[in-house]
Parts: C-alpha cells; sequence; structure tokens
C-alpha cells in the first residue's frame, strides 16, 4: 500500500470538510480523503467498490484511484475536480439557486431511475437491520426498541433503485457542466424513501440545531437556507402542486431519517456523549412511539416514489 506524507495533512491544502471526514489536495488532480476517526480497510475497500460500481452504472461521479496510509491513518484518492460543492455555491450565488436546487431534484430521479441488479450493490434493509442490531451490542437502545425500528423497516416496499444515502448539497459538484454525486460510503440499493430519509437527516433535521456554523459543516448551507431548500426539493421530487402537500410529503420522509440517525453512532464512531444521548432522546420521543401511525400514514402514498 503507498504511503503519503503527513506534511499533505495542512489547512493549505484542505479542499473539502464535513463532520466525519477530511479531503487534501494532494496535486492538480487528485485529493486524499481521511475519516477524522479510525476506519478499517475493509470499510475502505467497500467505499471504492461503491465508487466504481457507481460510475459503471452511468451516475456522473469522482474516479477513485487507490487507498492509502497517511501516518497512522488509511485514507482514498479521488479525483480533485478543483470546484465548490453544491451548497458552497448556492451560499456564494442566490440568484442561481433554482437552477441549482433544479439540477439537484434531476439528479436524484437520475440515480434512482436506476435498477441495480442482485448482488452490485448493499441491500440498505439489510444494512439497517444490521446496523440496528450493532446499536443493541453497544448498549444504545434495547431489542424491544430495535425490534420496533425493524418493523418500520419490514413496512417499506422492497426496490432496486440506486441509493446514494447522503444525497445533500455538501456531497454534489459540477464536473464540465455536470453536478455530480461525490461521498460512495454508504451507498446501496433498495426504496427511494430511504435516500430521501438521508436527506432529509443532513439537509432539515440538522437545521433544527439552529446553528449556522454546524450547519455549514454539514450541508454548507446556513440554517435558513437548509430548511428553504428541503422543502424545495421536496417540492420538485415529488411534483407537490401545494404548500399542503409539500409539509405532509417532507414530513413523512423526515421520519424516514431516524432510520439512519439511529445508527450514526455504529457508522460514524465515536461520538461524544451529549450527541449520543440527544440521538436517543430524539428517537425514543420523537420517533419510535410513533412508528405503526408513520406505517399506516404510508400505505397511500408509495405510489408517489415511482
Amino acid at each position: 500500500m503507498r504511503k503519503l506524507s503527513r506534511d499533505l495533512i495542512s489547512p493549505r491544502n484542505l479542499v473539502g470538510a464535513s463532520a466525519a471526514a477530511k479531503e487534501y489536495k494532494i496535486d492538480d488532480e487528485t485529493a486524499v480523503l481521511l475519516y477524522n476517526f479510525g476506519i478499517s480497510l475493509p470499510e475502505l475497500d467497500q467505499e471504492k467498490a461503491n465508487a466504481k460500481g457507481t460510475l459503471l452504472m452511468g451516475i456522473p461521479t469522482l474516479i477513485s484511484f487507490e487507498t492509502v496510509q497517511v501516518g497512522d491513518d488509511y485514507g482514498i484518492i479521488y479525483e480533485n475536480l478543483e470546484s465548490g460543492t453544491l451548497g458552497e455555491l448556492i451560499m456564494a450565488d442566490p440568484d442561481g439557486y433554482e437552477g441549482y436546487l433544479s439540477d439537484f431534484v434531476a439528479l436524484s430521479h437520475r440515480m434512482h431511475d436506476v435498477h441495480v441488479a442482485p448482488g452490485k450493490m448493499r441491500p440498505v434493509k439489510e444494512m439497517y437491520a444490521s446496523y440496528l442490531g450493532r446499536t443493541v451490542e453497544m448498549g444504545l437502545f434495547s431489542a424491544d426498541e430495535v425490534a420496533t425500528a425493524a418493523r418500520m423497516l419490514d413496512a417499506i416496499p422492497d426496490g432496486d433503485a440506486y441509493l446514494h444515502l447522503d444525497y445533500q448539497p455538501r456531497c454534489t459538484r459540477y464536473c464540465a457542466g455536470e453536478l455530480t454525486v461525490v461521498g460512495m460510503r454508504d451507498a446501496g440499493c433498495g426504496h427511494p424513501i430511504f435516500d430521501l430519509g438521508a436527506s432529509a437527516l443532513s439537509i432539515s433535521m440538522a437545521a433544527r440545531s439552529g446553528d449556522d456554523g454546524f450547519m455549514r459543516l454539514i450541508d454548507n448551507l446556513d440554517c435558513a437556507t437548509s430548511v428553504r431548500f428541503w422543502k424545495d426539493y421536496v417540492r420538485g421530487y415529488f411534483g407537490c402542486t401545494s404548500d399542503e402537500d409539500v409539509e405532509a410529503m417532507a414530513s413523512r420522509c423526515l421520519f424516514a431519517s431516524f432510520l439512519k440517525y439511529m445508527t450514526v453512532p455504529v457508522v460514524y464512531p465515536p461520538s461524544d456523549d451529549s450527541t449520543i444521548s440527544n440521538m436517543q432522546a430524539a428517537c425514543r420521543q420523537g420517533f419510535l412511539p410513533h412508528v405503526d401511525e408513520w406505517i399506516d400514514g404510508m400505505r397511500d402514498v408509495w405510489d408517489r416514489f415511482e
């Protein structure tokens, strides 16, 4: 495995950052992605395979080259687009908002129109079932609480759509005028509700913090713009014709975000005690007691995802 000098890991080479990872420029054509926590080689190999599979399915994404070692950490080398994220572009060019939003909605539909052949990507239902099981092992939730969440998993229709599972303004950039999706660690396949739920977690639920600095890190937008973008995305994705319909569909998708929220300490460790306790409280108050209500309320709207 190739080793890179830790001299690369300096503020002058930083080209991207999130709550989970940072990207550092190697040269004009490549950058290295390093997570903010220890990550195993099999996990990095999975991300590299996800990136390759995404590209082969015709979804515009960055080319993934190789895994490397930087000091005690492992990373992945990607092509360096030398362009700002969609979130950064929106904040710098508010007059271009409608065009950016339209491209974001179109790329979302493009991804979900891709039917993934068996064995090509990880089924998201299986991923979440495994992660939820780990939350019991880690003492985050009881077996009964996870059984409630699993009931929601079972109620979601099966599907084979391509899913990014972190689709939001920080994970999209333009390349040669085409919006390109980046960040392939969580990619899989299944029903689009999983993707809408994951987007809601990063764009909408996180904005409830009211902390603009935090949101700039999460999706590169401030809180007010995140709230607006989420509702406009839902409007465009489902073709909503009224504000009431937007609110209803946005709420349904936001509820689905709890499936990912419950598993964040498993997928992105370590989380501090306050972050974990806040997540547990939110799930126990706003999610687990209402799962059956959500299941009943979704029966008449599943066809809107087709």
